[in-house]
Formats: C-alpha cells, structure tokens, sequence
C-alpha cells in the first residue's frame, strides 16, 4: 500500500488497480512534482498526469494498493514463478527464456491462488488499516477497469466502510458468475482461460490468435484507431514503468507483464438487481468512461444481438460480454451518475483526457457532484444522477 500527501486532512480515499496495470502506474504514473538532477530541481512535466497526486493537491487523503499478485505486492513463487503456469496460448512470448517451446502439459498449479473472497478480504483489511491511521470512518473507493469486480461487491457487503464509489471503465458481465462456480472443486473441467493461473503480456507481438493475450501496444493501438488521443511518447514509458514493478518479468522473453488470473463472481445483473439498499442508496456511484473504450464494452464472439437489461440471461461466463451502461440501469438507487468523455479510450490517465478525468473523481469525492470544465465565468450547473456524455463545447448532454 502506498500513500499520497499523508499532510491532507480531507476525505479518505482508496485506488484499486485493474487487471494487468499495477497500481503505481495506473494511479501515480507521472511522479512527484518536481525532478533533480545536475544539481538542479526543476517542475516536473509528467506530474500532471498523476492521478493520486492531483486528487491530493485537492485537500484528499489519497491510498493506493496492489493486491497480492500485482505490483509491488507480495507473487507466491510456487504460482508466478513457474512459466508452465502461464495460460498456453500466451507461452510463445516467453522464448526463449523460460520456456523455448510452449509446454503442452497440465498447469503446474491449476488452482486460483486469489478469489473473490480473497481480494475483498485483502481489501478490507487494507481501509481498517487506513481508518484506524486516519480516524475516517468510511472511505471513498476508486475502481479503475477489472477493480470493479473487487470493489463492487465489496461495497454491497459493507456499506458501513464505504463513501461512495467511483468506477472509471468498469468491467461489468451481466451474466457473469452470480455465486462462486461449481469447477472450484475441479479446475479441470473450468473454461480453458480460467483454468491457468496467469497471462502473459508483452510490448507489441501479435501471437496471430484471438484467443491469446493482446499485447499491450496492439490493444491500446485499436482504440486509437477508434479516435482516442494519446502523447507519442507515452505508451513506451508507461510499458517501462509498468515492467519496472516486476523484476522476474523482466527477464522474460522480451520483457513481459505478468497478469494474475483470479477468480472472480458476485458482480453480474442478478447480483445487482438483487441489491436494493446499497448501491446508489447508501453508497452513491459515479462511473467514467470513454467512448472509444472497446474492453468495456466487449461483446460475445459470434452473437449480434444481445437481450436488454432485465431479459433472458446468457449461459453464465465469466467473459463478455461487458456493458457499463448496463450496470449503471441495473443500479437500483438513484444516487448514481455516469459520464461518457468522446476521444478516450480504456487508458484514460494517460490518455489527453487525463485532467477531466482528475477533475470530475476530485468533484465526485469531494461533493458527490460533478461540474462540466468550463471557464470559470461562464455559469455551470454540476451533475449528481443521471447518464451524460461531455459534448465538443464542454457541457453534459443527457443521453
């Protein structure tokens, strides 16, 4: 766990990673303020991109954590360390060290070293221990991308830990696993990617099949395809920093990020629907995401047509497809908001959106309200409920 700013007296707030991007990069990429070299301290021209610092320059008490298998935290050996156990149509990208060849036998560990019980354990231990230095009795929750899957239904189960939740790109499967799945007993018979312990991502290389990890370039080169804006630069550098929060990935293949593959379930639309005092009602929710984002909004492979919320459900998966909108209609209280922002995609803090991004979480956390960024003498009237999507003139347009 790491903290921003500890100096801030303001609301408590804790940042949860996504899938693949460790905390540190996704939250404080960027740095601190200024940089010294040559006997020199000179402004820092990434700080502006600094989730956690930003909301912190706003009087926030700002935490941020790795979940065990990610970051800086703790990767059992046994697991992590051993190739073999990364997903088979990922082994490619490990040649030629560890593994010349992909292995064609079973995983060496074929069981999820991290559950839906485990994270939210490792969570809530993580804000008693923040409450207990900070005197808060509740903390707001920051879920960027997968994190939803942790925080979400941690804040149905202990509302009396929870402010509010804000939710940027958040993975949500309607017909996702209500309730833990029956294979828990025996992962062999689980799907095929739920079966291996970890993926295996690297810089650029295209394995040629869809069922593979997509690299880290490949995927955020598709949704700027689809008009998300991005510096040059920055795709490498934020690929180093994600590299340098695992020295053993580093020495794999060409360097590669390895991605825990927990087992996950409680966060589908009958979990949701099923929720009647929490989410929205107890816990207000605000939700961010970009309209170029193509992992949001996933959809089955070879199935058009998709029944509406509140109709016939899929056969249960733990796969696409995934729908935001279809989560904030599910949301039974009305204390929820959602903000669709053109020109982003799923890699919003580095993305150019970053600073609406920062401004709108900092006026969400700070008063559940969020103002459009106009200039300041123009009148703005902020948004609390409802679905919105920012327009080229920088006003929210209820959609």
């Amino acid at each position: 766990m790491e903290e921003w700013f500890s100096d801030a007296q303001g609301p408590v707030v804790l940042m949860l990673h996504g899938r693949s991007v460790p905390s540190r990069p996704a939250f404080a990429y960027g740095g601190f303020p200024t940089v010294t070299g040559g006997g020199l301290t000179i402004p820092n021209p990434l700080w502006h991109y600094n989730w956690a610092g930003q909301l912190a320059e706003q009087g926030i008490r700002v935490f941020m954590m790795d979940l065990p298998g990610m970051g800086l935290s703790s990767r059992h050996p046994r697991v992590f360390d051993e190739p073999r156990n990364a997903y088979k149509r990922d082994q490619k990208r490990l040649a030629p060290f560890p593994l010349a060849t992909p292995d064609a036998g079973p995983y060496p560990s074929p069981f999820w070293s991290h559950d839906q019980n485990s994270d939210m354990l490792d969570v809530e231990q993580v804000i008693h221990f923040i409450t207990g230095i900070t005197g808060a009795t509740k903390v707001h929750l920051i879920g960027y991308s997968a994190a939803s899957f942790v925080l979400g239904p941690f804040a149905m189960q202990h509302p009396d830990l929870v402010h509010s939740l804000f939710l940027l790109a958040p993975i949500f499967p309607p017909f996702g696993y209500s309730d833990p799945p029956p294979f828990m007993t025996d992962p062999q018979s689980a799907p095929e990617k739920l079966q291996c312990p970890m993926f295996i991502q690297d810089w650029d290389t295209d394995l040629g099949d869809p069922s593979a990890t997509q690299s880290f370039l490949g995927s955020w080169n598709s949704e700027q395809l689809m008009g998300a804006e991005r510096e040059g630069f920055i795709a490498a550098d934020l690929w180093a920093n994600i590299l340098s929060e695992d020295a053993t990935g580093q020495s794999w293949g060409r360097g590669v990020n390895r991605i825990r593959n927990p087992l996950w379930w409680g966060w589908s639309k009958q979990n949701v629907v099923q929720d009647k005092v929490v989410l929205g009602k107890q816990v207000p929710v605000c939700i961010v995401y970009g309209l170029c984002d193509l992992q949001v909004f996933a959809k089955i492979r070879g199935v058009r047509e998709l029944p509406g919320p509140g109709q016939q459900d899929l056969s249960p998966s733990a796969g696409p497809p995934f729908s935001p909108k279809w989560l904030f209609d599910e949301i039974q209280g009305k204390q929820k908001l959602m903000i669709a922002i053109p020109k982003t995609g799923h890699f919003m803090p580095w993305e150019t959106s970053h600073g609406l991004l920062h401004k709108f979480s900092a006026d969400w956390i700070t008063r559940h309200k969020v103002w459009p960024p106009r200039p300041a003498l123009e009148p703005r009237t902020p948004v609390s409920t409802g679905s919105y999507e920012l327009s080229s003139l920088n006003t929210f347009i209820s959609v």
